[in-house]
């Protein structure tokens, strides 16, 4: 069933990411130059220091890798996999994409110089190399999707 989900996970968490940047919520990245930086509304929870820099939006950039995330799984499950084998990669590449984005927000580092969610992230890649590692072995495989077109 993890499998199955696995493409619809990535493009949920994509389409949230869009939400924390149009509510304000903080979750935005450190002050930048580039042509593509955001201002906070004036609301947000977390201003940015000052209150009118341009910052990175980081949920921009998780937006569109986890869209390209939800494609690439659902691409790759129209082939037979190993029962667990879509999930491990999930979760493997999810979290190496929220490892890399938090280096640009604007997050307390407290563990080790990383932020909190990055270690998450770090448990997220672990245990979806376990799960690659464990259904390499499997013998139960799963038959792809298959597209019913009308």
């Amino acid at each position: 069933m993890l499998d199955l989900a696995a493409p619809a996970a990535a493009i949920g968490y994509g389409v949230g990411r869009i939400g924390c940047l149009t509510s304000g919520d903080g979750d935005y990245g450190i002050n930048t130059t580039l042509p593509w930086g955001v201002h906070m509304a004036k609301d947000a929870l977390v201003l940015p220091t000052p209150p009118d820099a341009l910052v990175q939006p980081t949920p921009v950039y998780e937006f569109l890798f986890a869209m390209a995330l939800g494609w690439l799984l659902w691409r790759l499950g129209k082939r037979a996999r190993p029962l667990g084998w879509m999930t491990g990669l999930y979760l493997f590449l999810s979290g190496i994409a929220r490892f890399l984005v938090e280096f640009v927000r604007v997050n307390p580092r407290l563990y080790w110089g990383m932020s909190n969610a990055q270690v998450a992230a770090l448990g997220s890649v672990v245990v979806g190399l376990i799960v690659l590692v464990v259904t390499r072995r499997g013998s139960v495989v799963v038959a792809p999707v298959v597209e019913v077109s009308s």
